[in-house]
């Protein structure tokens, strides 16, 4: 045999897959007969490690996203050693008591899954198994050799149940360990997106605070990004957001994760997929503060350019058509917060009714604090007050623009996750400057496109005040609030700690 040959049956012989054979092989070079109690059981002790160390090693390094949990590497070690080499060293009832072993892990697994999550596919699967195995040891008290025939096939079979079992017990009770794909969300993707081949990247990914997310490589987009979400408003969220990401990309002012598709579900999550960024560029805040303004002005220069009659021939690119009302074309959310963008043509009534009033609606009624609803009329009367001598035009908005929503690819700037509408340009500096993370350098090159004006101080703190509340919303943080309402009130302004 060639040097070759033997590194090539080297390679088999180790190889995971064909572990069964080797267990035949083994058996059929051992005299079972010739060995002691005590051998045997060094045998086992051997078996053991072995089988304990390679479950450690493939369970902790498999691409789950493209192979699926090797069957005969149950985390149970316990149940693979006893019912894999039980086979192999004992030929009379101990099988029975093997199996036992088999079926009572099928048990504990079975209800630790239910637990974790029920699901009657694998709940079957289980039951399938414990009957089977009940039977073939049946059948083993009635006819040993055939029993020494069936029992290592049951074993196999319970074996997978209790890797599929534990798997999906493991992954659904860690948020944080990445989930392997299942067929059926790679036929749906494949389906849904039109693509010919589909592969998941094994890179942990974050949706944000309130959705899962996975990254794709695929044949027809490139790398692609995937939320996923089952809360009854995550068909409403993620259309919104589509929208919100389309209508920012529509201006070509700053650069946005290209929407693909939403509208399509997976395993009762319903999914947004999009472009993905490689976001491990420079940091660039100047060229942010930029885009930014440029964003801001974008319909500004329409509206001017309609009223001027400079268009062009046929009339206006859908994609550049003015738009002269405060609102959006579809629902939004902040988190779970719906935004309501019902267009209106005054912005001071728009931030009030669709902002301020309907995040405190849902706070009390969440809360049960009514002491907002005895504070808000005394803020309302003042609103308008924040805007004398102010030129307010309809800009359109990421909405959400915090330190955790924007990022740095090699070309520039990118931002995403947004709750787009069209409204006072100032809005955006509500959540901008609530959590910091923006240079200065930022703030210089966005204002020297758009210039502060009087009572930029004074409105900031008065559209913080909607996160504020939004905040409340989602982490019952109460104190801050009430400082900041109290502190909108009080006068001077200037004295304000916020």
């Amino acid at each position: 045999m060639c040097k070759q040959d033997r590194k090539n049956r080297k390679k088999i012989l180790i190889s995971y897959e064909n572990l069964p054979l080797i267990f035949y092989d083994v058996k059929e070079m051992l005299i079972l007969s010739k060995l002691s109690l005590a051998e045997r059981r060094w045998l086992i002790l051997v078996f053991s490690f072995w089988i304990g160390a390679s479950t450690h090693f493939i369970l902790s390094n498999w691409d789950c996203g493209v192979f699926p949990p090797p069957p005969f590497y149950s985390p149970t070690l316990v149940a693979l050693l006893f019912e894999f080499i039980g086979p192999m060293v004992a030929y009379d009832r101990s099988l029975l008591l093997l199996n036992t072993i088999g079926i009572a892990t099928l048990v504990c697994f079975t209800y630790a899954y239910i637990y974790a999550r029920f699901t009657f596919t694998y709940f079957y699967t289980s039951l399938i198994a414990i009957a089977s195995s009940f039977y073939n040891m049946q059948q083993h008290l009635a006819d040993p050799k055939l029993g020494y025939v069936l029992l290592p096939i049951q074993s196999m079979y319970n074996q997978l149940a209790i890797t599929l079992i534990f798997g999906h017990y493991h992954w659904n009770r860690n948020p944080n360990a990445i989930k392997p794909d299942s067929l059926e969300e790679r036929y749906t993707l494949l389906l849904q997106l039109n693509l010919g081949t589909i592969k998941e990247l094994q890179f942990r990914f974050s949706g944000g605070y309130i959705n899962r997310a996975k990254a794709y490589s695929t044949d027809k987009y490139g790398d692609i990004f995937v939320k996923f979400n089952d809360n009854e408003k995550a068909q409403e969220m993620f259309d919104g957001e589509f929208a919100s990401l389309q209508a920012l990309l529509n201006t070509n002012t700053v650069r946005v994760p290209k929407p693909i598709k939403v509208r399509f579900s997976i395993d009762g999550d319903c999914c947004l997929a999009m472009e993905l960024l490689d976001m491990h560029g420079p940091s660039d805040f100047e060229k942010l503060g930029t885009s930014i303004a440029k964003l801001h002005l974008h319909n500004k220069f329409l509206i001017e350019a309609n009223k001027n009659s400079q268009l062009t021939i046929g009339g206006i690119d859908k994609q550049s058509e003015p738009i002269e009302k405060f609102g959006f074309s579809v629902l939004t959310y902040s988190g779970y917060c719906p935004l309501i963008n019902d267009w209106s043509d005054n912005w001071v009534e728009f931030y009030s009714r669709n902002r301020l009033k309907k995040v405190i609606d849902i706070v009390v009624e969440k809360t049960g604090d009514r002491e907002l609803l005895t504070l808000w009329p005394r803020l309302e009367r003042k609103i308008p007050e924040y805007f004398k001598n102010c030129d307010i035009y309809p800009c359109l908005l990421h909405g959400d623009l915090w330190s955790g929503n924007y990022s740095f690819t090699k070309d520039g700037p990118v931002v995403f996750d947004p709750a787009s509408f069209y409204g006072h340009s100032e809005y955006e500096f509500g959540i901008l400057t609530m959590f910091g993370g923006f240079h200065q350098s930022f703030h210089t090159a966005y204002h020297k496109l758009i210039p502060q004006t009087t009572g930029f101080t004074e409105r900031v703190l008065l559209y913080q005040l909607f996160h504020h509340l939004n905040h409340w919303l989602h982490y019952i943080n109460s104190l801050r609030l009430r400082s900041h309402l109290v502190c909108i009130e009080c006068e001077p302004r200037e004295n304000c700690q916020f």
